[in-house]
This record gives C-alpha cells, sequence and structure tokens, in this order.
C-alpha cells in the first residue's frame, strides 16, 4: 500500500501533466450548501457554459473538462467548490462569473466566485490532491460534450 504522501504526488502529477487546465475557481454561496446541492450546482454551471461554447463556436484547442472538489467549512455548516475547468482561454473571466451567477439562481449576490487563470495558481493541483487523498471530501471529473 502506498503512503498518503507518495498517493498525493501521483495524483497531483496526473492532474498536472494529463491535462491543460485554463481556470481555477472558487465558490461559496450565500445559502447553505449541501454536498447533494453542490454537485447539482457544477451540473447546472457546466450545462450552461456547454450552451456557451457552442453558440459561440468557440475554436477548441482542447476537450473541455471539469474536475471539481466540493469541500465542507471547517468554521461553519455546509460546503463549497473548487473547480479546475480546461475549455478555451477565449473566455473572459466576466463571462464566467455570469455563468456562475446563473447556476447559483440568477446572479451571485452575496454568493463569491474567485477565479483566476489557471497559471496563477500552479500549487492548485496539489492542495486538491491533498483534499482527495487525505480528507473527507467528494469530487468528480467531467467531459464537456459540444456534439
Amino acid at each position: 500500500m502506498k503512503d498518503k504522501k507518495q498517493q498525493i504526488n501521483e495524483y497531483c502529477e496526473w492532474l498536472q501533466n494529463d491535462f491543460n487546465w485554463s481556470f481555477w475557481c472558487t465558490v461559496t454561496t450565500k445559502n447553505k450548501l449541501t454536498y447533494k446541492s453542490a454537485h447539482r450546482l457544477v451540473d447546472r454551471f457546466v450545462n450552461n457554459l456547454r450552451l456557451v461554447l457552442i453558440h459561440n463556436q468557440m475554436n477548441m484547442d482542447c476537450e473541455p473538462r471539469v474536475f471539481y472538489v466540493v469541500e465542507p467549512f471547517e468554521q461553519k455548516e455546509g460546503v463549497h467548490l473548487h473547480i479546475l475547468l480546461q475549455c478555451s482561454k477565449k473566455l473572459r473571466f466576466a463571462k464566467l462569473r455570469t455563468l456562475w451567477g446563473q447556476a447559483v439562481g440568477g446572479s451571485l449576490g452575496k454568493s463569491t466566485c474567485h477565479i483566476k487563470a489557471y497559471t496563477q495558481e500552479a500549487h492548485i493541483c496539489h492542495y486538491l490532491a491533498e483534499k482527495v487523498i487525505s480528507q473527507r471530501v467528494e469530487w468528480d471529473f467531467m467531459r464537456i460534450a459540444l456534439s
């Protein structure tokens, strides 16, 4: 059996080397988010993103994908989301923020959505690998079909 540190490093390498991530997002909502509602929120976001990518006929240099972790808060009830997004880098931060607002229920309001270019957050794969291996979190990996 591999030790935890080796598992984290292998998971981190997989996230860093097998994908071409474009964006890194952290999403919290004003209302308490459960694990189930967090998964539904990501589903709504992915559906909205898919429609935008198809409508704008964005030239995809890579297959759109999402890797996300649903993590509980340390000091309060509920969960929040960490998302790696592989998609066209032509998408603007404002458009992604709007899509998250639509997924939340119209606009972000008091909910928060921090979006950064993946290159600004190179450490994030290690952080996510550590969460997935070491803590009680839920995670999923999605391909965004454009046809």
